[in-house]
């Protein structure tokens, strides 16, 4: 997932901050949320 970031990033700073906030902030939250069903899978292995 965090491979896809790199090609992305070159078209968000030619665009202006908005986009690129947005961007940042979608990328959060989509990390957060891997992050967290990762968490419950390895809760549910360990159980």
């Amino acid at each position: 997932m965090k491979k896809s970031i790199g090609p992305v990033r070159p078209a968000a700073s030619r665009a202006s901050l908005v986009p690129v906030g947005s961007d940042m902030l979608w990328w959060t939250c989509g990390d957060a949320r891997l992050y967290q069903s990762a968490a419950r899978d390895l809760t549910m292995m360990h159980m």
